[in-house]
């Protein structure tokens, strides 16, 4: 008798620990990573690095306010631009702005820089993505180099227009502060001041200085791949600052 109870103590005493760890709660999952964003009401600043085409080759480094407004959910942004490409006809560049000659090999290139002030607000076009509509103004300021080899010209092309832009823009998000970003849109420039050598073109022709014989803005406007309408494709990283 004795012997039975101590064998039926030895088993109570075995099923107690094996109980608890059979009602032991299973872990839980780690959470998926979410965009790149603080707890609702929170003001940060969201940080930005995109390359892809933008009137050639280009690359935009931003910065985004976020829930810098209270009451609505507007994101300001500012954008420094930089982009290289043709510069478009250097023959027809000479005529516009030098002579009519016609010797030398033409060679172009062109580069822009640019400043962009966006509003970002957001649009539930992708389900479950941070996506944005965007619109805003923008600054540019465009040189054209055009080189006549053999023919002793080498000589720039500036203008700096006004314009305004609109697109889309979706982030994915990597870890909890940096989210990859895709961004589609397009840029529209008015018309500027160009001025090259010492001839300068207006688009209204008033304040012009030297403007060649039977040449006009458009005849400029034609030969310099100065910025008209830019559409543009991006890809880059956002993080929090």
């Amino acid at each position: 008798m004795h012997r039975a109870s101590l064998v039926l103590l030895a088993a109570v005493c075995a099923a107690g620990p094996l109980s608890s760890q059979t009602r032991r709660p299973a872990p839980t999952p780690a959470p998926a990573p979410v965009a790149a964003q603080a707890p609702a009401g929170h003001s940060y600043l969201l940080g930005g690095m995109s390359l892809g085409y933008n009137a050639g080759r280009g690359a935009d480094l931003s910065v985004t306010a976020v829930n810098l407004f209270k009451t609505f959910p507007l994101r300001p942004r500012l954008s420094l631009r930089y982009n290289a490409g043709n510069g478009g006809n250097a023959q027809g560049a000479r005529h516009a702005f030098i002579n009519d000659n016609t010797d030398g090999t033409p060679q172009d290139k062109s580069h822009t820089w640019g400043l962009k002030l966006d509003l970002l607000f957001p649009v539930g076009l992708l389900a479950g993505q941070n996506t944005q509509a965007y619109f805003g103004i923008r600054r540019a300021w465009y040189t054209g180099n055009y080189r006549l080899v053999g023919a002793n010209e080498d000589f720039d092309v500036k203008t700096s227009p006004w314009g305004f832009g609109a697109g889309l823009e979706t982030s994915y998000p990597v870890s909890r502060s940096v989210s990859i970003s895709l961004t589609a849109g397009a840029d529209y420039f008015l018309g500027s001041r160009m001025y090259g050598h010492d001839t300068s073109y207006t688009p209204s022709g008033s304040g012009q200085e030297n403007p060649r014989a039977g040449f006009s803005y458009s005849d400029a406007d034609a030969a310099v791949a100065q910025p008209k309408f830019t559409p543009i494709f991006m890809a880059g990283l956002q993080f929090r600052l």
